[in-house]
């Protein structure tokens, strides 16, 4: 028992025991160009109210305060979004390939990178480039194996269809006899 408290795992075992810890609401409003350092504030405020009320819930003045900043800070996060947007798609009327971009985005179609489906579709979320690709190859020849059948008698031998090739895909110097006019 004394030598396991003295251990990492037992320590933190015996500080989680003895500390108590406080949950505290982290701002969850996304950083996007539309949400303005004033709805940030008014997001404090509402947070404010909500721990006040909850402390007090009989209280109906501080629910009813609640309710309103709670409700204007969505209107004004709609308002200033629409804006946003139609700003964006009035600056980009010429240009298909971003209008459609913000199109996708208004509609929730974020095109991901392909490090982030692969890290997502085979959870290697806390590794290195190098170490997903590895993996990934692994996976990949695990997976073609798995579908080529297994055919004792083979069916093509390679060396009765492998040639070299008789082809150049060099350009031949041009002579000064055989120009064409």
């Amino acid at each position: 028992m004394y030598i396991d408290m003295l251990s990492e795992r037992g320590f933190n075992v015996a500080y989680n025991k003895s500390v108590k810890f406080k949950s505290q609401r982290i701002n969850k409003l996304p950083k996007q160009p539309w949400v303005k350092q004033c709805m940030l504030q008014m997001t404090d405020r509402r947070d404010a109210l909500f721990n006040s009320w909850k402390k007090d819930p009989t209280n109906k003045c501080l629910r009813l305060e609640y309710n309103q900043i709670r409700n204007k800070i969505y209107k004004t996060l709609e308002r200033s979004r629409n804006r946003y947007y139609q700003n964006e798609i009035y600056r980009n009327m010429k240009n298909p390939r971003k209008l459609w971009q913000i199109v996708n985005n208004i509609c929730g179609r974020v095109s991901r990178s392909i490090d982030e489906i692969v890290s997502k579709t085979f959870d290697y979320s806390q590794q290195s480039h190098k170490v997903i690709a590895n993996k990934f190859a692994q996976e990949f020849r695990n997976a073609v194996k798995a579908m080529v059948p297994s055919c004792p008698i083979k069916l093509l031998d390679p060396d009765e269809y492998k040639m070299d090739a008789n082809v150049s895909l060099r350009f031949k110097n041009v002579k000064v006899n055989i120009q064409v006019k």
